[in-house]
């Protein structure tokens, strides 16, 4: 009788041992596709960082570009308003200082401008190129 529950033992063990080894092949399985999946949740997040490094990127680039182009737009706008309050100024002095008719008192005018906004813009070309 004792060999008999032995070997009933013994049976008992084996398919205790059995469940136990399907069960740790069943959990191996699932660590296995979990690190599956880990290896593809890195990868799509890598990816996501590379794509938000580009947009940050971008919209630096945008920020400049616009903070550029509104100084330009203001820089522009102030000179206009500037040229004019100079335009009467010139315009009297001409017609002060010098007997001339008024189309040559205008074209007059026209070359002393002329000459001094292109002074103007040489010396800000050569500000624009110490920067860069």
């Amino acid at each position: 009788m004792n060999e008999t529950n032995n070997s009933k033992n013994i049976e008992k063990l084996e398919k205790k041992v059995e469940q136990t080894v399907q069960k740790v092949d069943i959990a191996t399985e699932i660590i296995k596709e979990q690190k599956v999946e880990n290896k593809e949740l890195k990868k799509e997040i890598s990816k996501l960082k590379r794509i938000e490094n580009k947009a940050r990127t971008s919209a630096l680039i945008f920020k400049d570009q616009f903070n550029k182009s509104l100084f330009t737009a203001i820089v522009t706008a102030s000179g206009l308003i500037l040229a004019f309050s100079w335009q009467a100024v010139i315009s009297e002095l001409i017609s002060k200082f010098l007997p001339t008719t008024p189309y040559q008192s205008k074209l007059l005018q026209a070359i002393i401008v002329t000459f001094i906004v292109v002074i103007v813009i040489l010396i800000f070309s050569r500000f624009q190129k110490k920067e860069n």
